[in-house]
């Protein structure tokens, strides 16, 4: 499934070192053809890069195929498919997860029946699912196929606790699964406003061609897309006996020093958005049909026509980005057009890219969890080795400093939860935006990058080749920000209770107004302040409330650390009972706080405290406050998960 770009990528990754002494004897190649390379020196020009990423990335193992006009020119496997028996890659016999790249076959499925007659891309989801899947009447307009294909439908997102599973007992199907994590994905936006990646809407898509089809969606793939390619290996089944017919390439990862399996995964119940296995050698056979325009050999999968409508742009954010086709996702590599699909499970990564005007076609994947650059840079670089082109400048335009200054401020990426408790992720990973002067701007967080005005609300990127778009509103005020580079998700502009600093200074303020009240109490526990009753009541309500709210943010650290320490299995197991602990500390120290504001109108009726006294009393009781807004905000109030 696509990588976690949002509230996935935060989750933590860790990968494999591969001792760089044994990479030569663990490569396992296809027979190359007879005739002349068609690009000269591949093998040896891969080669380099693979042995370079492999190590520098520390991952065990890669698989690769490459085609070129109509035929495979390339595979070849790198390091180990499993370190404890010694075993290379295969890239004819070993399965890789290729996680969301999954999504091409669903949305290959999807125009099959269309040009059949029996989808339309264009009407009502609604009209395809059951009553107690269809989508309510949040916005004027409904959702389409077309929105679920370029990840337009307008819906939140999830992961936490819901999206996979590690015991094959748990799957359910996928009805289920759509059924039980419904109230996870709700409608929070019109569609066909801004793009946000979308693996519910996916597997719902895959759940239409289920019905309309009248198969279920693992024998209507294999009967319409891989058998007819010859894809004999590829399978979206998991075996629930964990015994795979032929090799699945184990996963790697880094714990504390010590390179292990980190043990299986699940993902059959949303198996169109990300369940698929392939040796690199089959995968080809699916590139070269595409890039065929749906044929390979005597056999076809989509019409001409509808590959080429298929490969055609969508939708796009801004006409001057890249977009989304009719499932794959648009790109400039090198000067030279692409669609492509990538794809990120917990422990394996994969990436597919057709440059069709160069009739060129590259899959890659590696059994480890990683940055998700080195396959980007793979393809890249092999684009600009056998396809060099002639980079046209960006133009620049002049824009005066209190312009410039209007872009500034806080963005959020729009591929999130809003009304469950997994919004928290959120949290901290606002995208700052900063006016340098001199026409640039600044962008921070992991990656800061500079970027310089290109006119009418479009910057390029200083020294790389990314392009940034600022979105207005029907008011004219800048609503959220684009990259050229990430055309699956848009980042919303934030305003001052939405923005981190904001309730990160509550926390901070209010950790600290609740700390000074209770040492204050206790050094001045033999002189206090003479109170009537009921003054008497509100210290105390006061009181306790400040302890309760220190409770809870101990709490809450312990559980971000928590959540931290047990990095990407955090999706399996959500809520951990320190998350649930958390919330009922919350809980409580809300409804302490509830009793202890209205004490603040006694205080300052009663006559014996001193101004101070009945200020820092009051400034207390509304840091308390505060933290329930913050509570409230983040869904920490209840029990949303």
């Amino acid at each position: 499934m696509q990588g976690l770009s949002s509230i996935f990528q935060r989750l933590i990754a860790a990968s494999v070192l591969m001792i760089a002494a044994t990479a030569a004897a663990q490569e396992t190649a296809v027979e190359a053809p007879a005739s002349p390379e068609p690009l000269p020196g591949l093998e040896t020009f891969v080669d380099g890069l693979m042995k370079s990423q492999l190590q520098i990335a520390e991952m065990p193992g890669a698989t690769i195929s490459i085609v070129k006009d109509g035929e495979l020119i390339f595979a070849k496997g790198y390091g180990l498919a499993n370190r404890e028996e010694r075993t290379p890659v295969d890239p004819a016999r070993t399965l890789f997860s290729v996680g969301s790249v999954s999504k091409l076959f669903t949305w290959t499925a999807v125009m099959q029946l269309y040009e059949q007659g029996k989808l339309d891309l264009d009407a009502d989801i609604n009209i395809y699912l059951d009553d107690d899947l269809k989508f309510p009447e949040t916005y004027d307009q409904p959702i389409t196929l077309k929105h679920v294909m370029t990840h337009t439908p307008g819906l939140e997102d999830g992961a936490l606790g819901i999206l996979m599973y590690d015991r094959a007992e748990d799957v359910p199907s996928t009805e289920e699964w759509l059924k039980a994590n419904k109230d996870h994905f709700t409608r929070v936006r019109a569609p066909g406003e801004a793009t946000s990646y979308s693996n519910y809407a996916t597997t719902l898509a895959s759940h239409i061609v289920e019905r309309i089809s009248g198969q279920n969606y693992h024998d209507y793939i294999e009967a319409n897309v891989l058998r007819p390619l010859g894809m004999e290996l590829a399978s979206f089944r998991e075996p629930r006996d964990g015994e795979w017919p032929v090799a699945l390439a184990t996963a790697y990862i880094n714990d504390n020093g010590a390179f292990k399996d980190p043990g299986p995964e699940f993902i059959s119940h949303a198996a169109g958005a990300g369940s698929l296995r392939a040796p690199a050698t089959e995968m080809a056979r699916f590139m070269l049909a595409h890039l065929n325009h749906g044929a390979l050999g005597d056999v076809r999968i989509l019409q001409e026509d509808t590959a080429q409508l298929m490969h055609s742009r969508l939708y796009t954010m801004d006409e001057r980005l890249d977009g989304m086709a009719h499932g794959f996702i648009e790109a400039t590599v090198a000067g030279h057009p692409v669609i492509w699909h990538a794809g990120n499970t917990l422990w394996f990564q994969a990436h597919l890219a057709l440059f069709p005007e160069l009739n060129f076609g590259v899959f890659i994947a590696y059994n480890a969890p990683s940055s998700s650059s080195e396959r980007y840079k793979f393809v890249e670089a092999l684009v600009e080795r056998y396809f060099p082109a002639e980079l046209s400048e960006p133009v620049f335009a002049d824009i005066a400093d209190e312009a410039l200054a209007e872009y500034a401020g806080s963005y959020r990426a729009n591929r999130r939860s809003y009304t469950r408790l997994e919004k928290i992720a959120a949290l901290g990973q606002d995208l700052s935006v900063s006016a340098l002067g001199e026409g640039k701007l600044l962008t921070g967080g992991n990656n800061p990058r500079q970027w310089r005005h290109g006119g009418d609300d479009l910057f390029y990127e200083v020294d790389g080749d990314d392009k940034l778009v600022f979105i207005r509103g029907e008011d004219g005020a800048i609503e959220r920000l684009a990259f050229n580079g990430l055309p699956i998700i848009a980042f919303d502009r934030l305003g001052f209770w939405d923005n981190s600093v904001t309730h990160f200074a509550i926390y901070g303020l209010a950790g600290f107004f609740f700390f000074l009240l209770l040492v204050v109490a206790w050094f001045t526990r033999k002189n206090r302040p003479a109170l009537d009753r009921p003054g008497r009541m509100a210290r105390r309500a006061n009181l306790l409330m400040a302890f309760g709210w220190l409770a809870y943010l101990a709490a809450f650290a312990t559980a971000l650390a928590g959540v931290s320490a047990a990095g990407n299995k955090i999706v399996f197991d959500f809520p951990t009972p320190a998350v649930k602990i958390w919330i009922w500390l919350g809980l409580i120290a809300a409804i302490l706080t509830v009793l202890a504001a209205p004490g603040v109108y006694f205080v300052w009726k009663d006559r014996g405290p001193s101004f101070f006294w009945k200020l820092r009393h009051t400034l207390t009781t509304l840091f308390g406050v505060a933290m329930v807004f913050s509570l409230w905000y983040w869904n920490m109030l209840g029990f949303y998960y």
